[in-house]
């Protein structure tokens, strides 16, 4: 079969078989090689100027290794990867978060990409995305595959499936200004008793399982308006609730709230991640959802994949024994065969992951890795969330192998119940360029991180700076 002409179905099927035999050393190597980067330099300027490559050429480029050396297939390889680095430079004009003015003959490919979410035709057998992210470790040997690569990621067939890709709306969008500059991210207790929950036990097969919801009533829900009316004021563009905050009452009134509170025109507030919780489906479930505050539509929602158990010792250290028993007790969730969404937008590479999934880095770290998931938001139930406590653990794993600010949100349930003085550590953001944490009083309290988010390639390996104390509450 013909290699395509098409510069990204070209790339997607050239390093499909060069992933196999990725060599860390030697592509370093060839990082650093003249002839490669002769190679690169004209594939990369024959992409700007005509749209697409050759395949004759590049069949020629292939073949016309150097007979000498002692190893052809280490000759075909080396190929190989100058005609993807130069593919790679190419499609870097085309990357929306790269900031270039002048895409040459690829602006068929960054249509595709603003309409599909993906750079190749056919993600299929393995997607080609921009680079948004780029991994917080400092390492001079590509640790993987995509550490070679500059302006895109290559996202296996295997980990593409284990995903679901999608592009957000341009109405639900942020704008291009708004991820150049500094984001404001806020993060909300809303609960801080557990008294306002139901508390639910089920046996089945001798093993104990729980399901907690927030209890229906019009506490909550008139609270709903003053708070969006305060995140208007805030200066936040995003907004976020931690988990089991969510009913389907709520979600309404949510909504409902959009619809009867106008937006200041000075708000910058457009994303509203509302919080998770059982929203009524047959099936037990945990759901988090994230609406657009101009126009109150959905945007994006995610199951939790795996449950979290409660052991006997937790029980008793966070003073659940009272509504849960002392045994230990499983979440009841009927989840477990749900992919991470994965969403393409201006702000970035994002997915929700709550609260248990965060932890689960063996389970869905790889494909989230392969992706270059630049913003993992992540509402949990958990006691104090505090400096390198498990939230901020699993944080750094993130932002250190693929980039990723994470931002999480708690509320004061536990805390409460396990301190009896505030302030309580109830959010944090962690990334390769910043950590900081927040603590709250009650669950009215509204705590702000101020977040650079530009172009994230020139930000490889700065040292993370800790705002543990700016802007502790509003």
């Amino acid at each position: 079969m013909p290699l395509p002409s098409d510069p990204a179905d070209l790339f997607a099927e050239l390093v499909r078989d060069f992933g196999a035999n990725f060599n860390r050393p030697r592509t370093f190597d060839w990082l650093h090689d003249n002839s490669v980067r002769d190679i690169a330099d004209l594939l990369e300027q024959a992409a700007l100027r005509e749209g697409e490559i050759d395949p004759v050429r590049v069949e020629e480029l292939l073949e016309a290794v150097d007979r000498d050396e002692d190893d052809d297939d280490d000759a075909y390889s080396r190929r190989t990867f100058a005609i993807l680095a130069g593919l790679d430079r190419a499609l870097l004009y085309v990357n929306p978060y790269f900031g270039s003015f002048d895409q040459g003959a690829l602006t068929p490919i960054a249509v595709r990409y603003s309409l599909t979410g993906v750079l190749n035709t056919d993600p299929t057998s393995g997607a080609v995305l921009p680079r948004c992210s780029y991994p917080g470790r400092v390492q001079h040997t590509p640790n993987t595959l995509n550490d070679a690569f500059v302006g895109v990621v290559w996202v296996p067939a295997e980990d593409w499936k284990r995903t679901d890709h999608r592009r957000l709306p341009a109405r639900n969008d942020l704008t291009r200004v708004e991820r150049e500059g500094e984001v404001v991210i806020a993060c909300t207790p809303f609960v801080d008793d557990a008294n306002d929950f139901n508390w639910d036990i089920t046996e089945r097969h001798e093993n104990r399982f729980y399901r907690v919801s927030l209890k229906d009533g019009p506490p909550r829900r008139d609270r709903i308006a003053p708070l969006l009316m305060e995140l208007d004021g805030s200066e936040a563009t995003i907004a976020m609730l931690p988990e089991l905050t969510l009913t389907p009452e709520l979600l309404a009134a949510w909504r409902s709230a959009i619809d009867d509170v106008p937006q200041p025109p000075l708000s910058n507030l457009k994303w509203l991640f509302i919080g998770t919780g059982d929203l009524g489906n047959p099936s037990p479930e945990n759901r988090s959802v994230l609406i657009d505050r101009c126009t109150g539509e959905v945007v994006l929602e995610q199951l939790k994949i795996y449950p979290f158990t409660l052991t006997s010792e937790q029980l008793a250290e966070w003073h659940l024994d009272t509504f849960l028993g002392t045994d230990a007790i499983e979440e009841d969730l009927s989840s477990c065969d749900a992919r991470v969404t994965v969403a393409e937008s201006r702000l970035g590479r994002v997915a929700m992951l709550v609260c248990e999934d965060l932890a689960r880095i063996v389970d869905l770290g790889r494909a989230l890795r392969s992706h270059g998931i630049s913003h993992v938001f992540s509402p949990v139930f958990s006691k104090e969330t505090l400096p390198h406590y498990w939230e901020h653990q699993k944080a750094k794993d993130y932002a250190t192998e693929a980039g990723t600010l994470v931002v999480v949100a708690n509320s004061l349930v536990v805390p409460r119940l396990m301190k009896d003085d505030g302030p309580w550590g109830t959010a944090i953001v962690h990334s390769p360029a910043t950590t900081q944490t927040r603590s709250t009083y009650n669950a009215r309290d509204i705590a702000k991180f101020r977040v650079a988010c530009g172009d994230p390639i020139p930000g490889r390996g700065d040292p993370p700076v800790d705002r543990a104390d700016d802007e502790s509450r509003v």
